[in-house]
């Protein structure tokens, strides 16, 4: 791997590759170049920055006159640094416009895995509240119905009521005085019969077209207000999937498994101008593997440190 990997990895691996206050001197990062480069990381989850993205050329001739020694004394300097960055409160407040807009993700202080409140429908305001809802949604179905739809309708549940006309006297008569606004008035024809079937459904409806009018209009905005609960629902539960530390922890911990996985005792064989690994396995292994493996055990290890102390205090 070329030093431009190096030093790539060393600023991915340092938990995002940003930097806080004054940029990373060391690798020629500024502040702004920092923040980018968290930005492609964790907005764009799976992509890591390259090193055409990070690095300067003036740093490429800088990192390769270090020693091993500086090498990995660099590295665990720059891992600390990303680190203080991320747990900023402005990191974190950067870092949650971010996630809004790519996940809708935002924090509503809501707990969404508390059971529906269903407590609110024992009390009398409650269950009249409820019936109202069912009474709106049913009416609004056989508003939508196509006139002649709605007169069979109405047509069949007279014939049920004067089947059984116990207790239905009252419905049939209304029924016979708004029978001929199908032909003369079909609209009111059709608001009439909406307030006869409720009476039908004994809900407590109401006696009028005003009173139904009312009725579907509180209905719809109590289906607007259970709209936007639900949107801020979905949102506070992508910000708890999202939010920073889950973020943070669930990348360093593939880090540190990643990281603990390389052999870098492997021996590498030159074909055709090119490194290749002894063990042909390890040619199928990841980027980030090989990456780890050309910046070598000590650097590796010293970041595998600086994550795996985070990691404790997370």
């Amino acid at each position: 791997m070329k030093v431009k990997k190096y030093v790539g990895l060393v600023v991915l691996a340092g938990s995002a590759g940003v930097a806080w206050q004054g940029g990373i001197p060391l690798v020629g990062l500024s502040d702004a170049d920092a923040q980018k480069v968290a930005e492609q990381f964790f907005s764009e989850p799976g992509i890591l920055p390259g090193p055409a993205q990070v690095l300067r050329s003036s740093t490429i001739a800088t990192w390769k006159a270090k020693g091993p020694a500086e090498r990995t004394q660099a590295v665990r300097e720059m891992a600390l640094y990303a680190r203080n960055m991320v747990s900023s409160p402005a990191f974190e407040a950067l870092y949650n416009g971010w996630t809004k807009e790519h996940f809708q993700a935002v924090d509503h202080g809501l707990k969404t895995d508390a059971p529906p409140d269903i407590t609110k429908y024992t009390s009398g305001a409650g269950m009249q509240e409820l019936t109202n809802q069912i009474a709106a949604t049913t009416t609004q179905a056989l508003a939508n119905m196509p006139p002649k739809m709605l007169k069979d309708s109405f047509d069949q549940e007279m014939a049920k009521w004067q089947a059984r006309p116990r207790n239905k006297e009252k419905l049939l008569a209304r029924g016979d005085r708004i029978a001929p606004l199908y032909a003369t008035n079909p609209e009111e024809f059709k608001k009439q019969y909406l307030v006869l079937i409720l009476k039908s459904m004994e809900m407590g409806g109401p006696d009028t077209a005003e009173g139904l009018q009312a009725l579907q209009g509180g209905a719809a905005k109590s289906a607007a207000q259970a709209l936007n609960n639900q949107q801020a629902r979905t949102e506070q539960k992508n910000y708890n999937e999202h939010r920073l530390n889950v973020e943070v922890k669930r990348r360093l911990t593939e880090f540190v498994e990643l990281a603990r996985s390389v052999d870098f005792s492997a021996q590498t064989e030159s074909r055709k101008n090119v490194q290749i690994f002894v063990n042909r396995a390890y040619e199928h292994k990841s980027d980030s593997w090989k990456m780890l493996y050309r910046l070598g055990r000590d650097p590796t290890l010293a970041m595998v440190a600086v994550a795996e102390q985070w990691l404790k205090e997370l």
